[in-house]
C-alpha cells in the first residue's frame, strides 16, 4: 500500500512538475483558496500533515511568491498565511492538470478511482480509531 501511495504521488509529482508545483503544494494552495486566510496549525490539520513540513512547504511557497505571511493583528503570536495573486494563479493552473492526472490513472486502473479514494479514506479512518 506504501508503495503504491509513492507511485501514485510521483505520477501526480509529473503532472504538476511544468507549474513547478507539487501535489502538497496544490493541498495548500486550494486550502487556502477556499478559506481566503489561515494560520500554519489549521493548514497543517486540514492537510493532514506534520506542522514542520507544512512550515517547510510554506517556505518554499512564500520563496516563490504564492503565499505571503503576516502576524495577526489580534493576536501577535499568531502568523496568518493568504495567497497571493500568483498563488491564485498556480492554484488555478494546477486543479486541471490534477484533474488530467486522476482521469489518465483512473484510465490506466480500468476502474473508478474515486471509489479507490474512498476506500483508502475509509481504511484510514479505521486505522486511526484503532490506534
Amino acid at each position: 500500500m506504501a508503495q503504491a501511495r509513492k507511485e501514485v504521488f510521483a505520477w501526480y509529482e509529473k503532472a504538476l512538475e511544468p507549474l513547478g508545483l507539487t501535489p502538497s503544494y496544490v493541498y495548500v494552495l486550494g486550502v487556502l483558496k477556499d478559506l481566503k486566510e489561515a494560520t500554519p496549525s489549521e493548514i497543517s490539520k486540514l492537510v493532514e500533515l506534520e506542522r514542520p513540513t507544512v512550515t517547510r512547504i510554506l517556505d518554499r511557497m512564500e520563496k516563490n511568491e504564492w503565499i505571503e505571511r503576516f502576524t495577526n493583528p489580534a493576536n501577535r503570536r499568531e502568523t496568518i498565511v493568504k495567497l497571493t495573486e500568483r498563488g491564485i494563479v498556480a492554484c488555478d493552473e494546477a486543479y486541471p492538470k490534477l484533474m488530467e492526472a486522476d482521469h489518465a490513472l483512473n484510465e490506466m486502473i480500468e476502474g473508478d478511482l474515486e471509489t479507490l479514494k474512498e476506500q483508502i479514506k475509509a481504511l484510514n479512518l479505521t486505522l486511526k480509531e484503532s490506534q
